[in-house]
C-alpha cells in the first residue's frame, strides 16, 4: 500500500516517512546529502525491512567579507 502522507505511524509503532519528506526537511534545515542508499534497516519478524541510509552534513553558514 503506497504511503499517502509525508510520514506515517505503523502498526509497529514505528514511523516511515516518504523519501521526498526526508530530502525535503534535510534541504530546508541547511543541510546538503553527502550519499544515499537503500539498506536493510533491520528485521522484524524473521524478515528483512528496508529503509533509507543518508549521510548529510549541516552546510556551514555564508561569512561576510
Amino acid at each position: 500500500c503506497e504511503q499517502k502522507t509525508d510520514s506515517q505511524l505503523n502498526y509497529n509503532g514505528r514511523y516511515s516517512h516518504k523519501e521526498s519528506y526526508v530530502l525535503d526537511t534535510l534541504k530546508n534545515n541547511g543541510f546538503s546529502i553527502l550519499s544515499m542508499a537503500t539498506h536493510t534497516l533491520r528485521m522484524e519478524l524473521g524478515s528483512p525491512v528496508g529503509g533509507m541510509l543518508v549521510m548529510a552534513v549541516k552546510d556551514s553558514p555564508h561569512t561576510a567579507s
